[in-house]
């Protein structure tokens, strides 16, 4: 391989993996504040002070421009500056995200970054309405799985809702449900959501979707089956504050978590790379149904790597959710794993490896970010199961908390020892609720 294309190699890993840190910037509301010198602003300052709330690829944009910055490029083009009637017509299109001050001998727009954050939420939000209205896509639905519902159907004592998680499909669900039908002969729904939207907003879909199957079946009782994020969408739906569900609450009295990540993750950061590599497989994928503008289309339906926020442990959003109480009629259990993908011994000798490489001028941060993440206790075998670690998944008050020897990726692989040993914890608890055990 050629160097100068190996140099590029590193260099874009290398901004990939910092890119990864500055989504964190994402959480910070405190305001910021730029100058401007001779009545303008630096535009490139502008975006990289802007980058990582606009989106993971903006962030990745940001930190591989500052990599270059550095660096003399031939025919490089001069930096381009707003002028002062710019600036005020940006504050005046933003009112609540810009404002103008004055600060001794100079003036300074100041960016309020929980206004800015807002406004994108709100902003995407409208257009993952109006992209969805306009091609057609329902982006949050209940599916049957027909097999599994008597015909002529009849109003069931008790339905199986099953969640999947960030970044997933529907096909995993689809198999542990077929698969506890198996042996509860229970009717199962699916709930599909975008899968990496806000997680109250997909929250709320869950809420009005209840509302309208229990306008068909109002007696009957839900036991709701989350996996991953799907277990934030669960319980946002029944613990958030809304008086508007509370009537749809009282049907629904059990919630079985699957490798929740209920104080978040440490990986959340990473998530970039999970939204990369669905977008890519989504539009790399020529036998798909539809033309690459409807894959773009349903790409930005399905959220735009919001979800990943909420993910963090130290998020507003993450911090408000455990401090609200549950509900005292939801039985609720915790089906945990420790099956991470890092063995003791392993982990020791890649934090051997990754320390001498550190001393490598080139490669040296880079390692270095290698080196904090195989210290995370989330890939630990026997402290996490690749994603979520063993003290995160558990909630105060709930006693039925179980570990079993699986991972996070083996939801939905019902043909394997682990798949199975997880279908039956999630059976052997449907089973005793139902029995009032």
């Amino acid at each position: 391989m050629p160097y100068g294309f190996s140099k590029r190699l590193t260099i874009m890993a290398l901004g990939l993996s910092f890119c990864l840190t500055l989504s964190v910037r994402g959480q910070n509301v405190e305001p910021l504040s730029l100058p401007l010198r001779d009545q303008q602003l630096d535009a490139n300052a502008l975006f990289q002070a802007l980058a990582a709330d606009l989106h993971w690829t903006a962030a990745a944009a940001a930190t591989l421009q500052q990599e270059f910055a550095a660096k003399p490029i031939s025919g490089s083009l001069a930096p381009v500056a707003l002028d002062r009637a710019q600036i005020d017509n940006l504050a005046k299109l933003f009112p609540s995200v810009f404002s103008l001050e004055s600060k001794g001998d100079r003036d300074e727009l100041v960016i309020d970054r929980g206004a800015l954050q807002n406004t994108l939420r709100e902003q995407k939000l409208k257009l993952r309405q109006h992209l969805a209205a306009a091609a057609g896509i329902e982006t949050t639905q209940f599916v049957k799985l027909p097999t599994t519902w008597p015909e002529p159907s009849e109003p069931p004592s008790r339905v199986v809702i099953v969640l999947h998680g960030i970044h997933s499909t529907p096909t995993a669900g689809q198999a542990v449900a077929l698969q506890l039908h198996e042996t509860t002969k229970l009717p199962m729904l699916q709930f599909l959501y975008p899968n990496d939207a806000p997680v109250m907003e997909s929250a709320e879909k869950l809420n009005q979707q209840l509302d309208k199957i229990l306008g068909e079946f109002p007696d009957t009782q839900i036991s709701l089956v989350g996996y991953s994020l799907g277990c934030l969408v669960a319980r946002g739906a029944l613990e958030w504050p809304t008086g508007s569900s509370e009537p749809i609450r009282k049907n629904v009295d059990q919630l079985i978590l699957v490798c929740p990540p209920n104080h978040g993750s440490a990986l959340w950061e990473y998530a970039p790379l999970l939204e990369g590599a669905e977008i890519w497989q989504r539009m790399a994928n020529h036998e798909a149904i539809g033309r690459p503008l409807q894959r773009v289309v349903r790409t930005i339906t399905d959220g735009l790597n919001e979800a990943s926020a909420d993910l963090d442990p130290n998020s507003p959003w993450m911090l408000e959710l455990n401090r609200q109480p549950r509900p005292a009629h939801v039985r609720y259990s915790i089906l945990a794993g420790d099956r991470g993908p890092i063995r003791p011994v392993a982990g020791m000798l890649m934090q051997v490896g990754l320390k001498q490489l550190e001393e490598n001028v080139e490669f040296g941060p880079l390692a270095k970010r290698l080196a904090d993440v195989t210290r995370m206790p989330e890939l630990r075998q026997g402290r996490g199961d690749g994603v979520v670690k063993l003290q995160a998944t558990k909630l105060d008050g709930v006693d039925d908390w179980e570990l079993l020897p699986i991972s996070h990726l083996d939801w939905g692989q019902v043909k394997t020892d682990p798949g199975r040993m997880l279908v039956d914890a999630i059976t052997k608890r449907l089973v005793r609720n139902a029995d009032g055990n």
